[in-house]
C-alpha cells in the first residue's frame, strides 16, 4: 500500500492560494459595489439634468410666447 504524505511547503502554498483567492473575491465585491453606486448616482444626476432641461425649455417657450404676444398690436 502506498503511503500518503503531505509536505509542509505544499500546505503552505495551498493556504496562501486560498487566502489570495478570498482577498481577490472581497476586492472584486467591493469594487462591484462601488461601481454600482456610482452608476446609480450618475443615473440620478442624468435624470435630474434632463428634468431641469425640460423645465427650462418650457419656461423659455412660455417667455417667448409672452414676449411675442406683448409686441403684437
Amino acid at each position: 500500500m502506498k503511503k500518503f504524505t503531505i509536505h509542509l511547503d505544499a500546505v503552505l502554498v495551498l493556504i496562501l492560494l486560498a487566502a489570495g483567492l478570498v482577498a481577490f473575491v472581497i476586492f472584486q465585491h467591493r469594487e462591484q459595489q462601488r461601481l454600482f453606486q456610482q452608476n446609480l448616482d450618475l443615473t440620478w444626476e442624468l435624470q435630474n439634468s434632463q428634468t431641469r432641461n425640460t423645465q427650462l425649455q418650457r419656461r423659455l417657450t412660455a417667455c417667448r410666447n409672452d414676449q411675442a404676444s406683448a409686441t403684437r398690436p
